[in-house]
C-alpha cells in the first residue's frame, strides 16, 4: 500500500476543493456587493486578507529554507498586519451591514458621487443619465365601427374615448340613427369591423 501517494492525492484534492470553494465564495460576495449598489472594487478589501496570508506563508517558507531570522521577524510583522487587516475588514463588514444600501434607494451611490468634469463635454463622468420616462399605457381599442351587441346589421362607432355614432343596415344601405340611449363601455378590439 502506497501511503505517501494516497496522502499526496488526498492533499491535492483537498487543496483543489478549498480553492474552488474560496473562488465561489468571493464570486458570491462580489455579486452581493454589486447587487447592493456598491462598486465591485470593494471586493479588494476581503481579498487583501488572503493576499497577506499567502505572502506571510511564502516568507515563513523562505525563512525555514534559508534559516534566516530576519525573515522570521518579517513573517511575524506580516502576521500582525494580517490580524489588523482582518479586524478592519470585520469593521467594514459591520458598516456594510448597517448603512443604507444604494440599490434600495434606486441607484448606486458610486454613480452619484461628483466626479471630475469632462473638459470636452462639461459633464460629470460617473453620473448616470436620467432614466427614460415610463412607456405610455397601452392604447385602448382603435377608433372604428363595432357590431352592436353581436348583431351584424347594427353598428356603433368608437372614437377612441367614447361612442360617437350609430348606424343600422336597412334597404341595402347604412342609415345613421340616434346614439342617445347607447352607453356601453369600450368595445373589444377583436370585434372591430374592417
Amino acid at each position: 500500500m502506497d501511503l505517501l501517494g494516497t496522502t499526496a492525492g488526498g492533499l491535492a484534492l483537498s487543496l483543489v476543493v478549498t480553492i474552488g470553494i474560496g473562488v465561489l465564495n468571493f464570486f458570491a460576495l462580489y455579486k452581493i456587493i454589486t447587487k447592493a449598489g456598491f462598486s465591485g472594487a470593494w471586493i479588494l478589501a476581503p481579498l487583501s486578507v488572503i493576499f497577506l496570508a499567502i505572502v506571510t506563508v511564502g516568507v515563513v517558507i523562505h525563512a525555514a529554507v534559508t534559516f534566516s531570522s530576519a525573515s522570521l521577524g518579517t513573517a511575524g510583522a506580516l502576521v500582525k498586519l494580517d490580524y489588523v487587516d482582518a479586524f478592519l475588514n470585520w469593521i467594514l463588514f459591520l458598516v456594510f451591514a448597517f448603512v443604507d444600501w444604494p440599490a434600495l434607494r434606486g441607484q448606486p451611490r458610486w454613480a452619484t458621487v461628483p466626479a471630475r468634469q469632462s473638459v470636452a463635454h462639461g459633464l460629470p463622468r460617473n453620473v448616470l443619465p436620467p432614466s427614460p420616462p415610463p412607456p405610455p399605457p397601452p392604447p385602448g381599442p382603435s377608433p372604428g365601427w363595432y357590431p352592436l351587441e353581436g348583431r351584424s346589421d347594427e353598428q356603433v362607432y368608437w372614437g377612441g374615448r367614447a361612442y360617437t355614432a350609430r348606424r343600422l343596415w336597412q334597404d341595402d344601405a347604412w342609415k345613421d340613427i340616434p346614439l342617445s340611449f347607447y352607453s356601453a363601455g369600450p368595445p373589444r378590439p377583436e370585434d372591430r369591423v374592417e
